[in-house]
């Protein structure tokens, strides 16, 4: 009984508490560190992908810009990276979420 219940109790345990899957994990990394090399971006904090319900992911990132960067144009190339690690496809009625916050250093 154990063998049976466990893979499905750890499965539960992840979404519970929020982790990043394992399957997003590396391009989670690799994204992160190509819009890290963006010379308008000084810092990218906060970063949180978790598995909201089986196959939806939610992400949540903070960014600080340079005072002279343009916030659209950077925000437009940080969702162009991050898209596909939130699905944009509908799940059951519910989107995915990508919530990325911009702070401008003065």
């Amino acid at each position: 009984m154990f063998y049976l219940a466990y893979p499905t109790a750890k499965g539960l345990a992840k979404v519970l508490l929020q982790t990043t899957p394992d399957s997003l994990f590396n391009g989670v990394e690799n994204r992160l560190r190509e819009i890290r090399q963006d010379p308008n971006v000084a810092a990218v904090d906060r970063i949180h992908f978790w598995q909201n319900t089986y196959g939806q992911c939610v992400g949540t990132i903070e960014v600080q810009l340079r005072s002279e960067a343009d916030e659209q144009a950077t925000l437009r190339f940080i969702y162009q990276k991050l898209e596909g690690l939130t699905s944009n496809a509908m799940v059951d009625g519910d989107r995915s979420e990508l919530t990325v916050s911009i702070i401008k250093l003065a």
